[in-house]
């Protein structure tokens, strides 16, 4: 049983070892992180998707 824990300033997920398998685990934790970065970046959406290109090319 995955376990959602608040306080004041954080939010505890517990997740049991088994709940997920490793892989899919891994590939949550990534989208959290990179929803952390995106929810901090000043890049418009349009200069977001000029440097993809960019990285594209």
């Amino acid at each position: 049983m995955i376990t959602v824990e608040k306080t004041e300033t954080n939010v505890r997920v517990i997740i049991p070892k088994n709940a997920l398998p490793e892989k899919q685990l891994n590939a949550l934790l990534d989208w959290l992180r990179l929803e952390e970065i995106v929810q901090r970046s000043r890049l418009s959406e349009q200069e977001a998707e000029r440097l993809a290109e960019d990285v594209k090319s």
